[in-house]
């Protein structure tokens, strides 16, 4: 049905099937990271909620389809980003509409890029690799979730060419992406990565209400 259609929104696909989580963390562990994972809810082993809490702690960004025969699972879902869930009897009837809503979603991400060009390099970074960027001297510098890289220019100025709502300023010079915000406790914000950033009194309130508001739209 995958196939199928993915074909039919004139999208070529390469499908690959395990049978359990340990045999897709093997194989994932060699070969690039996947686009989209359909991951069943009930699974020998470590079950499909699991996985992809391991996938996100581990950096993944691939986007998450749950398949279910339970809705009650549902909400479950939203601690790890999912995109969707499938439930399994209405596979048939719900695939077509879901696969459309995906290749519009691969189309986004495809686009949501921020290129640093110099005389000598030019450098694509996507946006959902941006864990934070701060400022040291005349350059700001982008934390990923693989290492950093640098730009010459403004925070702010690097704040207006992204050019994208789940990026926003915070104290001391910080700009942080909604998606990698792990937790904010008292005026702490925690990160994917690891990194916690104060925030002023003067700050917070907004920063919960981008939070809030950058959620509920897309979670």
């Amino acid at each position: 049905m995958l196939a199928q259609g993915f074909q039919a929104a004139g999208m070529q696909c390469d499908i690959q099937i395990y049978h359990d989580a340990l045999s897709f963390e093997c194989a994932a562990a060699e070969v690039p990271a996947y686009d989209i994972c359909f991951l069943d809810i009930e699974m020998p082993g470590m079950n499909g909620m699991e996985l992809a809490k391991r996938m996100r702690k581990g950096k993944g960004q691939e986007i998450i389809v749950f398949l279910t025969a339970y809705s009650e699972f549902i909400r479950a879902g939203y601690e790890v980003k999912a995109f969707d869930y499938l439930v399994k009897d209405k596979a048939a009837e719900e695939i077509g509409n879901l696969v459309k809503r995906l290749v519009n979603e691969l189309d986004v991400v495809a686009k949501k890029v921020y290129i640093i060009e110099t005389h000598s390099r030019l450098e694509k970074i996507n946006h959902n690799e941006i864990v934070y960027i701060y400022k040291r001297g005349p350059y700001s510098i982008f934390v990923l979730a693989d290492g950093e890289a640098q730009d010459r220019i403004a925070l702010k100025d690097a704040l207006d060419k992204l050019g994208a709502k789940e990026f926003i300023m915070v104290e001391r010079g910080y700009v942080i992406n909604l998606n990698h915000i792990k937790r904010v406790c008292s005026r702490n914000v925690e990160l994917s990565d690891g990194t916690n950033i104060p925030v002023s009194r003067a700050h917070i309130n907004e920063l919960k209400k981008r939070i809030q508001e950058y959620w509920m739209e897309n979670f």
